[in-house]
């Protein structure tokens, strides 16, 4: 059951046994023990649920941490509002059919609610997407993520 009021949710988007697209899943991993405090922590693998977002309000703050693809240097770190016309990210829909993106979704909330929640990316540039394991410039990303978290959180109430 989620808090009344502001709430900020962090989701770990990916898939697990794809390289480092798991970069999200790995970042909620890390971030989970011990919990991060003043955010609620999801894994969502290759995409989130069917109305996930329906009982999410306006006051809420969404921060997606997943793989990106923008031609950068494998492991880069990049920050930004979403939805965004210049970065791929492959992790930004709902599960099952039809696949709707974050924009559709951000689109019924503000239908719903009048207004939707603010949205945030934390991309990790990734290189490798077979196997188990992530790469070691985007293990380094995945670790950086989480040791410096509170900068990232504030930066996403900042800029979302």
């Amino acid at each position: 059951m989620r808090a009344s009021g502001p709430i900020t949710l962090v989701l770990g988007c990916g898939v697990r046994a794809a390289g480092d697209d798991a970069a999200g899943l790995r970042v909620i991993e890390g971030l989970s023990n011990p919990p991060v405090t003043g955010a609620e922590l999801h894994t969502c693998e290759d995409g989130w649920p069917a109305d996930f977002f329906a009982d999410i309000g306006p006051e809420a703050l969404l921060i997606f941490i997943a793989a990106v693809h923008n031609n950068a240097a494998p492991g880069t770190i990049c920050c930004l509002k979403v939805p965004s016309k210049s970065l791929q990210c492959r992790h930004l829909h709902r599960q099952g059919e039809p696949e709707f993106t974050l924009e559709h979704e951000l689109q019924l909330a503000r239908k719903t609610h009048e207004k939707a929640p603010r949205t945030f990316l934390v991309g990790i540039e990734g290189l490798s997407y077979q196997g188990d394991e992530l790469s070691e410039r985007v293990r380094a990303g995945v670790d950086d993520i989480i040791r410096n978290f509170p900068r990232y959180l504030k930066l996403a109430n900042d800029l979302a």
